[in-house]
């Protein structure tokens, strides 16, 4: 029988849904080393083209391996719906999973030592791997067990940092670590960064970004700095809506909203720009944060209208 779930390739930011071709047992879904997936692009109401600058031709199908380095990070398993009953955990694990260690060891990772408060944290997330954690069953879970801690929930919503993938941008207010497992997109910057120059050809290029700074805004005589508009689309001409600037800001001028002085984001227009350049690109999990935060805003601008 066919089933149609959905899952992210960590390679491009699109969500995509696939079909595996897999008898469901009640135990669940889960593809056997070798299977074949289809995928089928969806992308959040968008029409997908090749004018549109996220279009993405289909890719070709694949096994699906353990080990494929092109295969999906599978989030087939739903997102988790259940929300851990701390009363039915009566210990905490002494050790992780041994599935979850030979993954940490085949890709170099370290979690954190399980005697520790976010071992502790971390193990049982691991043990109960189908539920999801909330701020209040992380209070729940360090008061039943005496666990040390002047906040809780930073013992469950980090371990992405280390290089295991969480939900992590991908459901606000829920906290659970993806299974099966897979490598965060930290830990795969990290892991991948490397200069392509040398040492000398790195500090040379470190002194022109300082050079340029201190040309564009410390030399820059204060007689010479203006206010200018923190959002160019805002109306509002009084102080909240005005920064200084030096003069190297007015090429800035109507493309981007000024957070402060030094830091801004591109004002749709602009984004748009930069993406068909190809000068932005967004993960899976930032695109659906974004729409799911804009999707709010947008609903608050109806009911205030």
């Amino acid at each position: 029988m066919f089933i149609t779930s959905v899952c992210y390739v960590t390679t491009f930011p699109l969500q995509y849904s696939f079909t595996f071709k897999k008898y469901i047992s009640p135990a669940g879904i889960k593809p056997r080393e070798g299977d074949f997936v289809k995928p089928n692009i969806k992308k959040f109401g968008l029409v997908l083209s090749p004018s549109n600058p996220l279009f993405l031709s289909p890719p070709t199908p694949h096994p699906y391996t353990p080990s494929n380095p092109i295969s999906l990070s599978p989030l087939f398993l739903q997102k988790r719906t259940k929300l851990i009953d701390v009363n039915l955990i009566d210990k905490i694990p002494s050790e992780y999973p041994k599935e979850f260690t030979e993954f940490c060891l085949k890709n170099g990772l370290k979690p954190p030592n399980i005697t520790t408060a976010k071992g502790k944290a971390l193990s049982v997330m691991l043990k109960y791997k189908f539920y999801y954690w909330n701020r209040d069953t992380c209070n729940k879970i360090v008061e039943k067990f005496n666990i040390s801690t002047k906040d809780s929930i930073q013992l469950f919503n980090k371990h992405n940092q280390w290089g295991i993938k969480t939900n992590s941008g991908i459901e606000r207010g829920k906290l659970y670590i993806v299974y099966p497992y897979c490598l965060s997109n930290k830990h795969k910057m990290r892991k991948n960064f490397m200069f392509s120059g040398t040492e000398e050809e790195k500090n040379n290029e470190i002194n022109k970004i300082k050079s340029t700074i201190k040309i564009d805004y410390i030399d820059v005589p204060n007689t010479l700095w203006q206010l200018g508009h923190k959002n160019p689309g805002a109306i509002d001409n009084t102080d909240k809506n005005l920064v200084l600037q030096p003069p190297i800001q007015g090429k800035y001028r109507d493309n981007y909203i000024f957070i402060d002085t030094l830091t801004k984001i591109p004002v749709p227009h602009k984004l748009q720009s930069m993406i068909e350049k190809k000068e932005i690109e967004f993960t899976a999990e930032q695109i659906m944060s974004y729409k799911q935060l804009f999707d709010n805003l947008f609903i608050c601008i109806n009911t205030n209208i």
